[in-house]
């Protein structure tokens, strides 16, 4: 399974300037409480990849991680 490594993100929004994740999800366009999903591993997709990392300035292999399940 691949996950969202929520901690790296954060690391990557103080990086990006960005204070907390309703300022992040806002600049995703997407509601905050999806926002929450994705960073929570319950709602994933190749689109919400791409924004994250056109918004933080990172590569995918900087936001995920492989966990063999």
């Amino acid at each position: 399974m691949i996950i969202i490594r929520s901690a790296v993100v954060k690391a990557w929004m103080h990086e990006a300037g960005i204070a907390d994740q309703r300022e992040l999800a806002e600049k995703l366009g997407v509601h905050y409480t999806h926002l929450s999903a994705i960073l929570n591993n319950r709602r994933t997709s190749l689109q919400a990849v791409d924004r994250l990392c056109a918004v933080l300035g990172c590569q995918p292999g900087d936001i995920l991680r492989y966990v063999p399940e």
